[in-house]
């Protein structure tokens, strides 16, 4: 390649990959109990488990006979028990992206619990575009809002199925306020990472941040 040294001069040099340094001193390690408590992690883990997920699991409020009324139930039937366990997985990963990922999800998690309240209210079932499509381990159900159709409430159990959305909207918000609590003080994560990053002047490194979650790029960013 031709490098320019200064105007008008230039020299050739071989085209070369950069060495690559790594290493302990190179590996940022983070504890997120070590971080935020010796509770916490442990303490959210409890209360995730507990939640019901109404929303990823509305086949199993389904009353007797409603498959064969409804194709949409059946197909219901084949995506809940997946969707449960891929949200209960996506929370964690959040947690351990950034708490405001986490916090984002928990927000988008409680509005549409809201949503499916009030469309309770008026005798429907919302039934969202994550509910009825195929997802693998990559993908983001909580960032799918679009909803995709509305059921008669006489398909399922109605009083379960609000008594569950409201112990869950109960339970979100508890998590939400720990979570809040801990977004108030200086991110500990990130505080590492600058750290990290003003050992490493731009003109000798050039640093690349890898994150699975664009809400923890755009946190990044600000």
């Amino acid at each position: 390649i031709r490098i320019r040294i200064r105007p008008g001069v230039y020299e050739e040099r071989p085209l070369t990959f950069p060495r690559r340094v790594s290493g302990e001193k190179q590996t940022l390690r983070y504890n997120i109990d070590a971080t935020f408590g010796g509770s916490f992690y442990s303490d959210l883990l409890r209360s995730i488990a507990s939640l019901r997920y109404p929303l990823h699991g509305l086949a199993g409020y389904a009353v007797d006979g409603a498959a064969e009324r409804e194709p949409i139930i059946r197909r219901l039937q084949r995506s809940g028990i997946p969707l449960r366990g891929l949200f209960k997985v996506l929370l964690l990963k959040r947690l351990e992206s950034s708490l405001h990922a986490l916090h984002v999800s928990l927000t988008r998690l409680l509005d549409r619990l809201t949503a499916a309240a009030l469309a309770l209210d008026k005798q429907k079932v919302v039934v969202e575009n994550r509910q009825l499509s195929d997802l693998d381990d990559d993908s983001e159900p909580d960032l799918v809002s679009d909803a995709a159709l509305q059921l008669d409430s006489r398909l399922f159990d109605v009083e379960r199925l609000a008594s569950d959305i409201d112990a869950d909207r109960a339970s979100v918000r508890t998590i939400m306020r720990s979570v809040q609590e801990l977004l108030e003080r200086a991110d500990p994560k990130v505080e590492r990472l600058e750290k990290y990053l003003e050992a490493r002047p731009p003109r000798d490194h050039r640093t690349i941040i890898f994150t699975q979650f664009a809400d923890t790029a755009l946190h990044l960013g600000k």
